[in-house]
């Protein structure tokens, strides 16, 4: 997803661009004028400016806000032409170095989490409830873990 928003913004940056600089210009305009009729003539093109640009999305390289629902539906289906899918993409890299995460905490040892716990975690490391990282996160999965361990 992440060239598709960088694409995205290269041809928004094409095709509203000027706009964004005229609104710029009329701005850094605004701010150096001092005569008052000068300064009214100004922000009246100003508020044209505005106009045209606010209904727009904003795409940056990083990320999109939509100010509706049809544009996110417009964008979402130009993202699919492209090839991008909305199911959720695996990588070996990735389930591989949760695998070693996991082991990191819990080593070879015995008690090691059953398949269930590992699931468990899995899915809480999928919805981003871990910061895979750091043992502190981890203190709640290990309760529940050292529980079953007893049971």
């Amino acid at each position: 997803m992440g060239w598709l928003l960088a694409e995205r913004h290269e041809q928004w940056e094409a095709e509203h661009g000027p706009k964004i600089k005229r609104r710029e210009i009329l701005k850094s305009d605004l701010t150096e004028a001092t005569d008052p009729a000068r300064r009214q003539k100004i922000g009246k093109m100003l508020e044209q400016a505005r106009a045209e640009i606010e209904p727009l999305p904003r795409h940056s390289k990083y990320a999109a806000l939509f100010k509706s629902e049809a544009q996110l539906v417009e964008f979402m289906t130009w993202a699919k032409g492209r090839g991008w899918s909305e199911k959720k993409q695996h990588s070996l890299w990735l389930e591989n170095w949760r695998r070693c995460q996991l082991r990191r905490r819990f080593g070879n040892q015995a008690g090691a989490p059953s398949r269930v716990d590992w699931a468990q975690w899995f899915a809480m490391a999928d919805a981003g409830a871990v910061d895979c990282d750091y043992g502190d996160e981890y203190a709640e999965f290990e309760a529940i873990h050292l529980q079953n361990l007893q049971a």
